[in-house]
């Protein structure tokens, strides 16, 4: 086959199932046109689009566009947690280059951003005369085969579930659960992850995903296993699990009970897990490009994969792909500003209050400027200070321990959690918190996400930072509905006195307005 594309007042040469010495005679009068250039990444000669040229590859067989006769792919094999791809070499190079992304990970080592450290990573794998794709990017591929006019066969070989298993009406799957009914957001999730296999529901903190998880457990019968990154996560699922009924329990530290249909497990204790496990829920699975869940997700038994975050995916391609390869894409997405309008969730009103004290602090080191502008700005911390004593029912939240206990020495009634605080103590602190409008939470990063504590009606994000995914899911700590609270106020600071932090402190009021948290007060 000869095939020609248009595109740009060019024309994209490409040879393909010709014989040798045909090859070798086309090359020859493609290069005796003048301006031709190879592209080495395409393998397509670029020819300038005019009439002769038209006519002259026309007369060496060539043809345009729509009458091009499309390659055809003999074989798609889906297999456990892969797709096998066979196909021709050039269909092959296509589909490497488009599954290739760059890893930064090494790109700032140092400090500074060195090109040379940034390394191309392939999805996509040779295995002898076939390639092989991680099962995520199976909707990726379909719409990039399409979009080259390729014909193709799919031969899954997974044991899924037959239709009849999990063929459930709208109001069964809604009313699934005895102790509550489901939204309908909730629904259309739970029939997303039961249709689709693979995927991943992106719905924002405090609209119930974890009614939708537990409702998938108690649907498919099936072994299943929910990955959590901390205990006190997978403990807080456990209760409610236990509540609707379901047989399960659970793997953290010393306590290893595997004798049930369902089993909540922390990501630190996977290795411990003896069972095999025909479906895995990952909560907060933002965190599963990292290497610890990368480790448990490739495994061959998964046949069902679904993840759960209100912020499933890094701006990083890279990190994108890793968290996509086992898991998929976004099956339902559900945006914060219509989970507020709807009155599943609390409106936030955020004050961002300017800080430009204290002056000098060195321009290029984030050390200083963390240090000195956050972390030990006496002007800065007064302000947090004065907002704790003067609100109800407050949360802080710091990065860094030192900030913590800085702020707990001078604000009464107060405590501060952090790793290393007992999991029972934390519990206990909650039900103090939630219990007592006075008494102040100040948290690590430990409460960043995944904790659930209705009643904080004041936030202070005192942590500063740049991160999309660490900014949205500090407000998510805030914005759960509670008896009679509809809003939840809000407070960040506009840095001023270093433009490191003057610039991450703009970053977070665009993510805020992107996520549509449209209510923002300077102050």
């Amino acid at each position: 086959m000869k095939a020609i594309k248009e595109k740009n007042n060019h024309i994209y040469v490409h040879f393909s199932k010709i014989n040798k010495s045909e090859f070798y005679d086309l090359l020859e009068k493609i290069k005796s046109i003048k301006d031709r250039k190879f592209d080495s990444i395409s393998k397509n000669w670029i020819i300038p689009k005019t009439e002769d040229n038209i006519f002259y590859l026309k007369q060496l067989g060539f043809t345009f566009d729509n009458d091009i006769v499309t390659d055809v792919l003999s074989e798609l094999i889906i297999e456990n947690n892969i797709i096998k791809i066979i196909s021709s070499f050039e269909v092959m190079q296509k589909l490497v280059e488009y599954f290739t992304f760059e890893d930064k990970s090494y790109a700032f080592a140092g400090g500074t951003y060195n090109p040379a450290n940034v390394f191309k990573k392939r999805m996509l794998k040779f295995k002898k005369d076939f390639g092989i794709l991680p099962i995520g990017f199976y909707k990726d591929l379909i719409l990039f085969l399409n979009s080259l006019n390729l014909e193709y066969e799919i031969k899954d070989h997974r044991n899924i579930l037959h239709e009849s298993e999990i063929n459930y009406t709208y109001d069964q799957i809604k009313n699934n659960l005895h102790y509550l009914e489901l939204r309908p957001e909730q629904v259309e999730s739970t029939i997303t992850c039961l249709n689709l296999i693979n995927t991943i529901i992106k719905i924002p903190t405090g609209v119930g995903k974890t009614e939708i998880i537990l409702s998938i457990c108690n649907l498919i019968d099936l072994k299943i296993l929910i990955l959590f990154a901390r205990i006190d996560l997978a403990q807080q699922t456990l209760r409610r699990a236990e509540k609707a009924n379901l047989d399960c329990g659970i793997v953290q530290g010393q306590n290893v009970d595997e004798d049930h249909r369902i089993i909540m497990c922390t990501v630190q204790s996977a290795h411990k897990l003896k069972n095999e496990y025909q479906a895995v829920i990952v909560d907060e699975c933002h965190r599963s490009s990292s290497k610890q869940y990368q480790k448990i997700l490739k495994k061959d038994s998964f046949i069902y994969r679904f993840g759960f975050s209100a912020t499933p995916f890094p701006k990083d391609a890279y990190k994108k792909a890793l968290v996509k390869q086992w898991l998929g894409g976004i099956g339902f997405e559900m945006k914060a500003d219509d989970a507020v309008k709807k009155g599943y969730i609390a409106r936030p009103i955020i004050h961002m209050i300017e800080i430009n004290r204290p002056y000098g602090i060195l321009d290029d080191d984030w050390f200083d400027a963390e240090n000195g502008g956050i972390i030990k700005n006496e002007y800065r911390n007064n302000k947090i200070i004065e907002l704790a004593n003067r609100l109800n029912n407050v949360m802080i939240l710091v990065k860094r321990i030192e900030h913590g206990e800085i702020l707990k020495e001078q604000i009464p009634n107060s405590v501060f959690l952090y790793g290393n605080s007992a999991v029972q103590d934390r519990n206990d602190y909650v039900e103090l918190f939630e219990k007592n409008q006075n008494f102040v939470l100040i948290a690590s990063t430990i409460f960043d996400e995944g904790i659930s504590i209705n009643s904080i009606k004041n936030l202070i994000i005192a942590s500063g930072g740049n991160n999309y995914k660490k900014t949205l899911q500090k407000i998510g700590r805030g914005v759960r509905i509670d008896k009679g609270k509809t809003s939840v106020h809000i407070y960040d600071f506009i840095d001023k006195q270093n433009h490191i932090l003057e610039r991450h402190s703009k970053n977070r009021t665009k993510i805020y307005k992107e996520e549509g948290y449209t209510d923002i007060i300077m102050e």
